[in-house]
């Protein structure tokens, strides 16, 4: 079996074991919360309402396994209403919440595998689009652009390293996860950039065609799930 099937068929069977072991350890938090420890949580987290202050659109996710797709586990619907989303904190205590990306995408990047990708995607503009509002977690990157509603890019595999959500639902601060750190604003002050041209359809940022074929290896020090996502080692900086 070629390289890259090997490495393939373990991150799938690594993948397969970190949810059976999220389900679980869901299963034992759900238990163990006390009445007096749901209405502790009930007050609208500061992360959250920084989010709405800036009309970003949130739901919350009653889950905190990192294995799950957020938009098919959300609950009620997005949105930036602070009365609304006290509510939500009320009815689903220690909830982890979501960003709607309807009119801001966000950029994934982690760069211990990434650079190489993004580099080929911004072809050499650096300019600007660094300042953006942003979240980590660990070593990965979330930057987050507004856009008019343009056709924006779809990376596929051979952009390793890099993903732009568009149309989906994104974790946010101050969600954690069983596994892995939690999420964290990086600079509250800055202010959401306009989508850079790279990352829209037919955008001239990229040089062209895909970038050369390029297979993630894992340093020495990494396990497996340093590699899955929302859980990647801080080795390169942007």
């Amino acid at each position: 079996m070629p390289l890259k099937g090997i490495a393939a068929a373990f991150f799938l069977e690594e993948t397969k074991h970190m949810q059976s072991a999220e389900k679980s350890l869901e299963t034992e938090y759900r238990g163990s919360l006390t009445p007096e420890m749901t209405k502790l949580s009930t007050l609208l987290p500061a992360e959250v309402s920084f989010a709405a202050d800036l009309g970003l659109k949130l739901a919350p996710i009653p889950s905190h396994r990192r294995f799950v797709s957020a938009a098919l586990v959300r609950v009620g619907y997005a949105t930036c209403d602070k009365v609304q989303l006290r509510q939500f904190a009320f009815e689903f205590p220690f909830c982890n919440w979501a960003l709607a990306t309807d009119n801001v995408a966000v950029f994934e990047y982690n760069p211990a595998i990434g650079r190489h990708s993004l580099c080929e995607l911004c072809g050499g503009d650096w300019d600007g689009w660094r300042d953006t509002l942003q979240f980590r977690s660990s070593g990965t990157r979330f930057l987050l652009f507004r856009h008019d509603g343009q056709l924006l890019r779809v990376l596929g595999p051979p952009f390793v390293g890099v993903r732009l959500h568009t149309a989906d639902m994104v974790p946010v601060p101050p969600s954690r996860f069983f596994t892995g750190p939690q999420l964290v604003w990086t600079d509250p002050s800055a202010s959401i950039e306009a989508i850079p041209v790279w990352l829209l359809e037919g955008g001239d940022g990229f040089s062209g065609g895909n970038p050369p074929p390029a297979v993630p290896v894992l340093p020495p020090y990494a396990s497996a799930e340093s590699n899955l996502r929302y859980v990647y080692n801080e080795h390169l900086s942007m």
